[in-house]
């Protein structure tokens, strides 16, 4: 998948020509850690095996701007980042798109892998952008949802065991992408104060490759802002979260995964006052999937799945503060909630039980901007029992370029 987008960009920049201005600016996330015995991934940030307070290169990102005329351009992000595994992965190309933006009209059309316009934290790409380190919950949180099994409950945790290596490991999947991208096409409306953005592609926001089911799903994000001190957003959309992999080819032979679905809802705020803004933002999710268990897929009889129907809310505000005697710098606090609903089966088999497993999490940040391209930030996060289990501490020296 990935070559075909280098394609794309290489002959964009062919198609520009010598008179072109290539622009390329970027990032270095340098990381200091450490978490409690309960660390994970997928839990808070922290790979089980570097629990430990350590420092480390965390991120490293390149974004390439490419004028084709003038309004015709090219985008492009390629991001090196460390994996579940603790290890830096190899690099790879999280944006590719071209984009057309017509003079003196309203509109904008994009393609390729492009920002998906769902939520409020889906174009903070990088650390400067971003007040926190980490996403909200919404986005980071692995629940017990898998693109290849459906439902299945017990895949968080710590992956790295002789029996489970993480290698291998199908984690589960967010409620919407942490990395905030996806691949299709968007068509955008810009108005005075409001936009309205579109999108058509074959996966729900929990995507970050294109499924490989052949299915549509749309996505649609309105934002207004009726004074310059407050901007509220509506989000929705409907698509497969299903891939086929070895793991379920054989029972796609019988079964339409195509229709395990997810519908997500999302309403988000931006309010900014005297030396405050405050951010908040839900988002409610419906899944029709099926169900996986230590025996295999769930059937209801011989060859015939079991479909469930199950619901998640995420909910967190972000209050900042920047004090007028503190130049530069802010402080931060955060309160998260993953919510988890009765769950029941289509065929009549379950009612009412718990597919996950109700989280808050609390996080205290400070940060100080040396100048504007150069941003400190330490945090410290704590969740579920609040016994130091999941307890997490980091510090992030952050210098774009």
């Amino acid at each position: 998948m990935i070559r075909y987008y280098l394609v794309l960009v290489l002959m964009a920049f062919l198609v520009t020509g010598v008179n072109a201005q290539v622009q390329i600016n970027g990032s270095v996330d340098v990381a200091i850690k450490y978490g409690g015995d309960g660390s994970g991934y997928f839990i808070n940030g922290i790979q089980q095996d570097y629990n430990h307070l350590h420092a480390r290169l965390e991120e490293f990102n390149l974004a390439f701007f490419a004028p084709i005329s003038e309004e015709w351009y090219i985008e492009a992000r390629t991001r090196v980042k460390n994996d579940a595994e603790g290890k830096l992965a190899p690099p790879k190309l999280e944006l590719a798109s071209i984009n057309y933006s017509p003079i003196g009209k309203d509109y904008f059309v994009s393609a390729g892998k492009v920002i998906m316009p769902f939520g409020f934290y889906s174009n903070r790409q990088f650390q400067l952008d971003r007040t926190f380190i980490d996403y909200p919950m919404a986005y980071s949180w692995s629940i017990f949802m898998s693109r290849e099994r459906g439902w299945w409950k017990g895949t968080r945790g710590k992956y790295d065991t002789d029996e489970n290596p993480v290698s291998e490991t199908d984690y589960g999947v967010q409620t919407i992408f942490y990395g905030g991208y996806t691949t299709g096409l968007v068509y955008g409306l810009e108005f005075d104060k409001s936009t309205l953005t579109f999108a058509l592609t074959n996966e729900s926001p929990t995507g970050y490759d294109a499924s490989t089911i052949d299915t549509f799903g749309g996505m649609v994000r309105f934002t207004h802002t009726p004074s310059a001190y407050l901007t509220f957003g509506l989000s929705a959309s409907h698509g497969s979260f299903m891939h086929e992999t070895s793991v379920n080819d054989t029972v796609m032979v019988n079964q339409d995964f195509s229709e395990y679905t997810q519908t997500a809802l999302g309403a988000d705020f931006q309010l900014g006052f005297t030396f405050f803004e405050i951010v908040g933002e839900a988002t409610y999710s419906l899944w029709n999937t099926p169900g996986y268990d230590e025996n295999g897929f769930i059937e209801t009889s011989p060859g015939e799945l079991e479909e469930f129907t199950l619901s998640n809310l995420h909910a967190n505000i972000d209050i900042k503060y920047e004090p007028p005697f503190f130049t530069g710098g802010y402080f931060a606090f955060r309160f998260d909630q993953a919510r988890f609903f009765d769950a029941s089966s289509d065929n009549g088999t379950r009612e009412d039980f718990m597919w996950d497993y109700n989280t808050t999490r609390l996080t205290a940040l400070v940060g100080y901007k040396f100048d504007r391209n150069v941003l400190l930030k330490v945090a410290l996060a704590e969740q579920g029992d609040f016994d130091g289990e999941f307890l997490s501490f980091k510090a992030y020296l952050t210098a774009g370029f």
